[in-house]
């Protein structure tokens, strides 16, 4: 597969796609279990917690350190259930999900908006 084209990248589900490729060609982890739920959140929005971790590549244990460190890190948000009350829903933050819209109008570059929310280290 040749990834020159610019237009594959311009989506989410293409990128993710080129990355899921990469990870399986070079047998190697390449994009981290925290970036796959906010990925799929910015993507989905609002989803039931079993959804989600169905979603990323995180066991169930890891799944609820990583979400409990994202709640903490103001990065997500905890909804009850539209239909049972009971279930648990995930979003992103109105000041993440307002950030990486910005981020990508601007097509700002790097990991900025990655590092200032402490998800990264600075280029």
């Amino acid at each position: 597969m040749y990834y020159g084209a610019r237009s594959e990248l311009t989506s989410q589900a293409g990128a993710m796609h080129i990355l899921t490729d990469l990870e399986r060609r070079l047998r190697l982890r390449l994009v981290t279990s925290e970036f796959e739920v906010i990925a799929w959140l910015y993507a989905n929005g609002s989803t039931p917690s079993r959804d989600l971790s169905r979603n990323t590549k995180a066991s169930i244990a890891n799944f609820q350190l990583i979400v409990r460190k994202l709640k903490q890190d103001g990065v997500l948000i905890t909804r009850c259930g539209r239909e049972d009350r009971r279930i648990r829903e995930y979003d992103l933050s109105d000041t993440v999900r307002a950030e990486i819209d910005r981020a990508l109008a601007s097509g700002e570059g790097g990991t900025n908006w990655f590092v200032r929310f402490g998800l990264g280290a600075a280029d």
